[in-house]
Parts: structure tokens; C-alpha cells; sequence
């Protein structure tokens, strides 16, 4: 019985881990290989590989001397050029972004392939392959960035011309968050996670948060997006989740709000006690390899507790009125 549990475990986080590799066709890196004259040489060998889980992926110039490695996913990459009568060059620590095509040109040396040039320190790349107008929301800012209620569309607003409206859904509601630019309509946003849609059948809606700390990076499109985005004619909104790498990383949160940190209610003074509020925000992360440079893991739990009392004004009926008697709204009549 433990040999079969453990060996189903295994299975399902190993599904669980090959579901969050989902990515669109435009995380990509591209390039042309040519050699010091200028001319450009097919068949060449252009490999890709990620610094953090050490994946390799491949592709061969072609006769006009392109490549294109796509389904990428976003984060730090070693790419390596390898041609019959040239020295192999390798560019260190390309770093790619959610939704980008990053270009990596190589001008290959005469020599043997025993030989090679590594170039480090290269100047940031500028998206040059696409015509979609946005911006990348990184994981740095995710996760430091205050962010009351910790719903990573509110970050939406980094992007110009952009802004979010995230409905406080403590309460059962079919409302949810949507993200517009530029005045479009709410109802036209179209936002996906690991590529696949996550708005509501009813209504055009996010529905589902994952959590900030599961968010490796995510963008906004806020015009002009690609032909692969179908279906949407309002702002598209890609969110990547974390993978596991080739080493373990995790970690543990909990935001707290309760009634004694925070200040009293101006229409309720002493001695009447403070309104209730107890809220916790809680979770943690868990990532890291199965299968070193092969297959990975990523876990993400976040949960919420919350405990509110408000004060309201109402209405109330004066024992004449109950008794169907309103005089006193019009004195003197």
C-alpha cells in the first residue's frame, strides 16, 4: 500500500507539474546567425537552455540564417551557436519576458567548434518582434508592491492607460474583476493563466485569483494585440504561474488585520466597543525538481478568513407611523 501511494503521488504531481509548462507561441527567442562578411549560414545549431531548471531546446538555422525557439517560459537563458567550420558562440543570461520574442543575433568566427566565445553583459533587449502595446508586471513587484487584498489584476495599473475594477468578493457574488485601457469596455477583457481562459461562462469576469506568491510575471496588453489572441476585443491579460527548478524554494505568509490594530470608527465613540474585524490571509509556496533538468514541482495554497461587523443607518417607524398615522412629516398640516 505505501509503494502504491507513493507511486501515485508521484503521478499526480507529476501532472500537476507538467500543466503549469502551458504557453502561448510568443514567448519565444529569435535570431539571425551570419558570419564576419555578413553572409548568413543555414544549418547552424542554436540551442537554448534555462539557467534555473537546465531544459535545453533546439533549432537549426535556415536558409535565410533565422531561428525561432518558441514556448518559452519566462526567466534567464544560455543560447548556444554551433556551425561546421566556425567557433561555437555562447550568449549568457538572455533574459526573456512573458509574451516576448526576444531577438539574439550571432556573428559566428572562423575556427574549429572545439573553440569558444562566450559573451557576457549584454545590453537589455527591446521587443521589436510584436506590435501589441503593454507591459510586464515581474515578480518582484507581485509580490513587494503593497497590495490590499492580494489580487494581482490591481497591479494592472502599472501598465499606461490602464485600470482595474476588483469588487471586494468576501461575499458569495457572480461579480468579479475585470482590467480596461483606454476606455474600452470591461465586458471585452479577456484574461488567461498558463494560456487558457479564466473568465467566467456568465459574465466577462475574472473569477479565479491565484496567488500573488504562485505569479511568476504577468502582462497586459492593452492594445493592437497579436492574431492569436482571438476572441477578445478589449485588453489580454497573460499571467504565468512559477515552475519548480533545479533547486527547492518555498516559503510561508500570513497578512493580519484585526479589530486592535486598527483605529475606532468616528460615528462610534466610547464606551461603545470597536467594531469586529479579524482577517487572515495565509498560505505558502513549494517548488523543486522530481527529476533533476527533467521534471519539477510547484505547489501554491493561499486561504482567507475573515470576520467584519459594520455599522448602518436605517429608517425607523415611530409607533403612530406603524399605526398608519404620518402626520408628523407634515407639521402644521
Amino acid at each position: 500500500m505505501r509503494k502504491l501511494f507513493s507511486a501515485s503521488l508521484l503521478l499526480v504531481v507529476a501532472a500537476f507539474s507538467a500543466s503549469l509548462h502551458a504557453q502561448t507561441v510568443d514567448t519565444a527567442i529569435v535570431g539571425t546567425v551570419t558570419d564576419n562578411s555578413g553572409a548568413v549560414i543555414s544549418g547552424a545549431k542554436v540551442t537554448v537552455t534555462s539557467v534555473s531548471t537546465g531544459i535545453a531546446k533546439s533549432a537549426v538555422t535556415t536558409g535565410t540564417g533565422e531561428y525561432t525557439v518558441n514556448y518559452l517560459l519566462p526567466g534567464s537563458y544560455n543560447v548556444a551557436v554551433t556551425a561546421n567550420g566556425f567557433t561555437t558562440t555562447q550568449r549568457q543570461g538572455i533574459e526573456v519576458q512573458l509574451s516576448q520574442e526576444a531577438r539574439v543575433n550571432f556573428q559566428l568566427q572562423v575556427g574549429a567548434t572545439t573553440q569558444q566565445v562566450i559573451v557576457e553583459g549584454a545590453p537589455p533587449l527591446l521587443q521589436t518582434q510584436a506590435s501589441s502595446l503593454g507591459a510586464v508586471v515581474n515578480q518582484e513587484e507581485t509580490q513587494n508592491l503593497p497590495l490590499n487584498g492580494r489580487k494581482f489584476d490591481d497591479l494592472a495599473i502599472l501598465t499606461p492607460g490602464t485600470t482595474s475594477y476588483d469588487p471586494d468578493n468576501h461575499t458569495e457574488s457572480e461579480d468579479g474583476a475585470s482590467v480596461q485601457s483606454y476606455s474600452e469596455l470591461l465586458e471585452w477583457g479577456q484574461t488567461n493563466v498558463d494560456g487558457v481562459t479564466m473568465m467566467g461562462d456568465r459574465h466577462a469576469y475574472v473569477n479565479l485569483y491565484p496567488s500573488t506568491d504562485a505569479i511568476q510575471e504577468f502582462d497586459v496588453l492593452a492594445g493592437d494585440a497579436e492574431a492569436e489572441y482571438v476572441g477578445s476585443a478589449g485588453d489580454i491579460t497573460n499571467v504565468e504561474l512559477k515552475s519548480g527548478t533545479n533547486a527547492f524554494h518555498g516559503d510561508a505568509f500570513d497578512y493580519l488585520r484585526n479589530t486592535a490594530l486598527d483605529a475606532r470608527n468616528f460615528f462610534i465613540p466610547a464606551p461603545t466597543p470597536k467594531q469586529v474585524y479579524r482577517q487572515n490571509q495565509f498560505g505558502g509556496t513549494l517548488g523543486g525538481p522530481i527529476i533533476k533538468n527533467h521534471t519539477f514541482f510547484f505547489l501554491s495554497y493561499e486561504g482567507i478568513r475573515s470576520n467584519e461587523q459594520s455599522a448602518g443607518l436605517a429608517v425607523v417607524l415611530t409607533p403612530a407611523e406603524e399605526n398608519g398615522d404620518f402626520s408628523a412629516l407634515l407639521p402644521g398640516t
